[in-house]
């Protein structure tokens, strides 16, 4: 009640004072008070709290989307909206990641598969694959149509997927290693057909010229930071790469 006549202080005392009745019930109305009232850094520091104590449920997570829907990102996670801006992908610290309406923060599906944390996703140009990068070394792409299973298991080579970037086509996807590995992938094929380029250093980013005929690579070592650009490869047909 204190939370919903925007009493946000009282809330917050007599919260403390139920130590030993707080349960995800008390947790989530407190970050639904929060996030009415767009106190987004509150709510995320009370998320981190309620970690501590109880595991969170998916109207924690749409809850915590509608607070946090006016800062920049999620502490804890990594958040991207689909094309058109209807669906959002979350994913962070949990094998599983789900999917929510962006303006309702309503959990529409839930994705399973990854065996580990998920650094990064994509959205196809199309709206209707999404791509997510995890530490188990994999990237699975998702037709949100049938969310039962991934439709394709992409490999690197030795760490986590940090870094994905599709083309304004949709012809490929960017797929980037922690450091030191880049790899591409034609759509066109399957996603079967790649190139692995091996570079040298932390990689910090990867990115597309718009008209998809450069890929640019940003390298984040201390010493020898640059932005790396290649160049797409047209008409080197016998030749097994793309860039």
């Amino acid at each position: 009640m204190y939370g919903k006549c925007g009493n946000l202080n009282s809330a917050r005392v007599w919260f403390n004072q139920m130590s030993n009745w707080r349960d995800r019930v008390s947790w989530n109305a407190l970050l639904a008070s929060n996030g009415h009232h767009q106190l987004s850094k509150q709510a995320l520091s009370m998320f981190s709290e309620m970690q501590w104590e109880t595991k969170p449920t998916k109207y924690t997570l749409g809850t915590l989307l509608l607070a946090c829907a006016n800062t920049f990102s999620l502490y804890h996670g990594k958040q991207i909206h689909g094309p058109d801006g209807k669906l959002l992908a979350v994913l962070g610290d949990s094998t599983e990641f789900l999917i929510a309406d962006a303006n309702t923060g309503k959990i529409t599906g839930s994705l399973k598969g990854h065996l580990d944390y998920s650094f990064a996703s994509a959205w196809h140009p199309d709206g209707r694959i999404l791509a997510t990068g995890n530490q188990d070394t994999t990237c699975r792409l998702w037709d949100i149509r049938n969310l039962s299973q991934s439709i394709a298991v992409l490999k690197g080579r030795m760490r986590a997927i940090t870094a994905l970037r599709f083309t304004s086509d949709g012809r490929f996807l960017a797929m980037a290693e922690p450091a030191d590995l880049v790899h591409f992938f034609d759509s066109h094929s399957g996603y079967v057909r790649g190139q692995e380029i091996d570079l040298f250093g932390e990689i910090a980013g990867i990115s597309f010229s718009p008209d998809t005929e450069a890929p640019f690579v940003g390298i984040a070592d201390r010493t020898y930071g640059r932005l790396l650009e290649f160049v797409r490869k047209r008409y080197n047909y016998h030749l097994d790469s793309m860039f």
